[in-house]
């Protein structure tokens, strides 16, 4: 769905396209109005007092049900063709502002249709989320977020948090999540949650605590004196698991600068939004189509 020119045009096309990809239910469909012990279905009828022209229809039930049912249009009063349009636009990261100007549609209309994939993606990767395996080098580190949020009126005393991440340097995936502080026990939990015993994790020398060493092959990063500060100078160590790595953590280091341009793109976000942006960041480095997560199951 990266071509905006490869979509259809004729609805019925569209329909089709979006029901090969599981994006629409078939057309007969368990109705979601039958009772628990009484299976029945709803079969696709055309309609003419709704925009898309069909409706699931239950002869059981004598009910219409949106042809939208369960998925991710359903929130939306554009018309299939336009939802598709916006999807292909977030797919290739454009922002709120400049899909509302491609597509000749108000920002509000975007911004709302951009929440709720969000939103499903947000459900996937935590749903889907898989523990960074024993054999997997990680790096480890925390972006303080307060001169990145967008506060409005109604979020003054909203806090400022801290980004806690985890990149792998085996398979790219990362791992983010806001975090209140950044004591012993907050790290500790989240790696029980996260990461298999025995994994690599290499830090910038923050006190994590000594469980991190006892549970995982840690080290620590090299901090040298510069001008009044100080930067990471990578050495080689010989891993009896791993093997021969080179200990930094340039590469989440660039995650968050990518992580911070993104923000300053589209000049921050409210806090409370905040999970859905770190979800959508999650899952473009599952490398996989934005198709998968928003599926109907």
């Amino acid at each position: 769905m990266h071509d905006l020119n490869a979509l259809p045009t004729n609805p019925k096309k569209v329909m089709k396209f979006l029901r090969d990809r599981s994006l629409l239910l078939p057309l007969h469909t368990p109705c979601p109005r039958a009772p628990v012990d009484d299976v029945h279905h709803a079969s696709i009828v055309k309609r003419g007092d709704v925009s898309d022209g069909f409706s699931y229809f239950c002869q059981t039930c004598k009910t219409y049900v949106s042809m939208r049912h369960r998925s991710i249009f359903y929130h939306s009063t554009q018309d299939l063709l336009t939802c598709c349009r916006m999807l292909v636009c977030f797919d290739l990261q454009l922002t709120v502002t400049q899909t509302s100007a491609l597509l000749g549609l108000t920002r509000r209309v975007v911004s709302e249709f951009y929440y709720h994939v969000r939103e499903y993606l947000f459900n996937w990767t935590h749903i889907h989320f898989k523990k960074f395996a024993s054999n997997e080098i990680i790096e480890h580190d925390e972006l303080f977020m307060k001169h990145l949020i967008a506060i409005g009126p109604d979020q003054e005393d909203i806090p400022a948090h801290w980004v806690f991440g985890i990149l792998s340097r085996t398979t790219g995936r990362v791992y983010l999540q806001i975090i209140p502080d950044r004591t012993s026990a907050s790290f500790e939990n989240i790696y029980d949650q996260c990461v298999e015993p025995g994994a690599c994790v290499l830090t910038d020398g923050w006190a994590y605590g000594g469980w991190l060493t006892r549970n995982y092959r840690h080290y620590v990063c090299k901090k040298v004196p510069v001008q009044g500060h100080t930067i990471e100078e990578p050495y080689d160590v010989v891993d009896r698991k791993f093997g021969r790595i080179s200990v930094h953590t340039n590469s989440i280091e660039g995650f968050w600068s990518e992580f911070r341009a993104k923000l300053h793109w589209s000049r921050g976000w409210p806090a409370t939004y905040m999970p859905y942006i770190l979800a959508e960041f999650m899952y473009r480095k599952e490398r996989m189509s934005l198709l998968v997560a928003l599926q109907i199951e």
